[in-house]
């Protein structure tokens, strides 16, 4: 040992310790180095991790404690996992928290001290606002198990405050922050202090980036009762948050679950209708993604509801049907009948079924149907021959009513036709008198500036007379203002109706000179 101490100690060591049989030798040899002045900062590095290679935790604790838990000297990764292998919880546990090695802390607090409530705390108090998010997804069903409900008050708790900081971005310059807790409300305040946040925090808090709510939702697996709370939370506390639809779609089905399970089901069936009678969360969730899930826990309350919102009265109507809600079937007819005439229609081939026995709505189904023009009576005919039950009494007044009503509707197209017909003739009379006998043109009145007509002057056939200043010339020609109009409408329809007659005779023709006729049909338009 005389020899070596002669030696520079860099060399000593590298000469004769560095095996590792020799690693006690060594440290014999560095703590007799360390009392004198030739020591380094490096030797004292070297010494601490032989101290933890070999679990000698008492000498290792007495150097740090003189050298202070912050120092550089030793792997502190290495002196906290030996440590705690060690049962030397506390002095792994302080080494972390000076170092702010967030997840060997919280380790320690969880799995070796078994305290989920400490560590809860250092989430809350100690731990970077922007990474306690983190944090509490990755501990978050180990800190469930034994602190339910302070897990969901910090989860909560952080919920809110980012959706404060989310809200306020609208408010103020996202760039330069906010400069004081006095620009925030008394419950935007109780939320901050929650954390323990500082003023100057508040500077660089729209720079953070933090999580969705909806991804601390896995916590919350296996219990059921905090799932529930935290949803509500969420939809009750909080406002324009992110993924906002994922959250209402989760809470309905969490209910849907239950009862399902036929867990409190009057509460669950509470609950949903509440939400979706409430108009104000109408453009948070898809209706039709909610139907098709309430069609697969056939929850008829909430069918009936989404159908009513998405005024899908037919499909309604069916519904009603394969339940035999007959009461259901008229009162939705009745309300929307009229401007749907298809559901008397529907109503009566259900009625109409020998197998629903219910032929005594026929008559008040056909009293409606008779109010309705544009039903036809052979579609009602068509459906009532289908039911052998159905006696002719039943259809009596419906028939009597539509002959009625046909034979005044031929009536009154018998007059309208006669009345045409008298018009015809007039007109016919008139054109052969304007063909056959002179025609005397009295001054009046310009038709086009209705002035005393002077000459010169035009007169034409309509009645209509014009000055020559006034009169219109088109081609050449003189033309009646006031009728060419008319005459250009008359003369476009009858150009209109002659290409669909030669069309037609186009399609006849080679419908004639050919035998695959189908093949000519699909190709008109």
């Amino acid at each position: 040992m005389q020899k070596i101490d002669s030696l520079e100690p860099t060399q000593a060591i590298a000469t004769h310790f560095l095996d590792i049989s020799n690693i006690e030798q060594l440290v014999q040899y560095l703590e007799k180095l360390h009392k004198s002045p030739k020591v380094e900062k490096h030797h004292t590095a070297l010494l601490l991790n032989c101290y933890i290679k070999l679990k000698q935790f008492d000498n290792f604790i007495d150097k740090i404690e003189k050298f202070g838990f912050e120092s550089e000297l030793f792997d502190i990764e290495t002196a906290i996992k030996e440590c705690r292998s060690s049962n030397y919880v506390d002095i792994a546990l302080k080494m972390a928290y000076k170092k702010s090695i967030y997840t060997a802390c919280l380790q320690i607090y969880i799995y070796d001290k078994l305290e989920c409530g400490a560590a809860l705390e250092y989430i809350r108090d100690i731990i970077n606002l922007e990474e306690k998010a983190n944090y509490l997804k990755e501990f978050g069903l180990e800190l469930m198990k034994s602190e339910p409900q302070f897990t969901l008050e910090v989860i909560e708790n952080l919920v809110l405050l980012i959706n404060i900081t989310q809200n306020l971005k609208k408010q103020f310059d996202s760039r330069k922050g906010i400069d004081s807790l006095d620009r925030l409300t008394a419950e935007q305040q109780k939320v901050w202090k929650y954390f323990n946040l500082s003023n100057d925090q508040l500077s660089n808090v729209f720079s953070i980036t933090f999580s969705k709510a909806d991804e601390f939702l896995h916590i919350f697996a296996g219990y059921n009762s905090y799932l529930e709370r935290y949803l509500r939370f969420l939809i009750e506390e909080c406002k324009n948050l992110p993924n906002e639809m994922a959250i209402f779609h989760r809470y309905f089905s969490y209910h849907l679950e239950r009862l399902e399970r036929k867990e409190e089901v009057q509460e669950s069936e509470k609950r949903i209708m509440s939400l979706l009678q409430d108009d104000k969360y109408e453009q948070k969730y898809d209706k039709n993604h909610l139907l098709v899930q309430f069609k697969i826990y056939k929850f008829t309350e909430g069918i009936i509801c989404l159908l009513k919102k998405l005024q899908m009265r037919e499909e309604l109507l069916n519904f009603y049907i394969t339940k035999k809600d007959n009461d259901e079937i008229l009162k939705l007819c009745t309300e929307y009948g009229e401007q749907e005439q298809n559901l008397w229609v529907l109503a009566l081939k259900y009625f109409a079924r020998p197998e629903n026995k219910a032929t005594q709505y026929i008559p008040s189904i056909l009293q409606e149907l008779n109010k309705l023009e544009s039903i036809s009576s052979f579609l009602i005919l068509d459906i009532m021959k289908e039911n052998s039950n159905v006696r002719f009494g039943q259809m009596r007044d419906f028939l009597k009513q539509q002959l009625e009503r046909d034979y005044s509707e031929i009536k009154d197209n018998q007059n309208v036709i006669k009345e045409n017909m008298q018009s015809t003739n007039e007109l016919r009379t008139e054109f052969q008198q304007i063909k056959t006998q002179a025609q005397v043109f009295q001054f009046g009145k310009c038709t086009a500036c209705d002035n005393a007509l002077v000459n010169p002057s035009f007169h034409f056939i309509c009645g209509h007379q014009y000055h020559q200043n006034c009169i219109q010339i088109e081609e050449k020609k003189r033309i009646c203002m006031r009728c060419n109009l008319e005459i250009q409408m008359i003369s476009t329809k009858y150009q209109e109706m002659q290409k669909v007659n030669e069309d037609m005779e186009r399609v006849r023709q080679k419908m004639q000179e050919t035998s695959s006729k189908f093949d000519i049909i699909s190709k008109y338009k």
